[in-house]
């Protein structure tokens, strides 16, 4: 799966459709993310909209994500979370405090400005 992105103001925005597996895509994804935890980069936002199953591959895949970027004083944030996301990245992993939600991808961009 390839995750398309765009870059606005400042922040790499993923947009996944579909199903958030990433079994195959891992070491790929890790690799990108590692590219973004420099300047001019300020974060990483995953438009969880279109995601229509998510797995804990995928649930890994985003907390690695978070990781590496906290780790260079970066951060990923979630938003439009997909009723299928909220379930599994909130209710059923309990991720809710560990990730920044917002609703829109505006609201996520924005926040970086903070």
């Amino acid at each position: 799966m390839v995750i398309p992105e765009q870059i606005i103001d400042g922040v790499t925005v993923f947009s996944p459709k579909g199903k958030l597996l990433s079994t195959v895509d891992y070491e790929e994804f890790r690799n990108r993310i590692h590219k973004l935890k420099v300047p001019p980069i300020r974060g990483v936002v995953f438009d969880m909209s279109g995601v229509d199953f998510i797995n804990s591959s995928g649930v890994s895949m985003l907390i690695a994500g978070l990781k590496i970027l906290r780790e260079a004083d970066r951060d990923l944030r979630l938003a439009g979370m997909s009723p299928i996301a909220q379930k599994v990245i909130v209710k059923v992993c309990g991720l809710g405090e560990v990730f920044e939600i917002y609703d829109s991808v505006g609201q996520a961009v924005a926040s970086f400005e903070a």
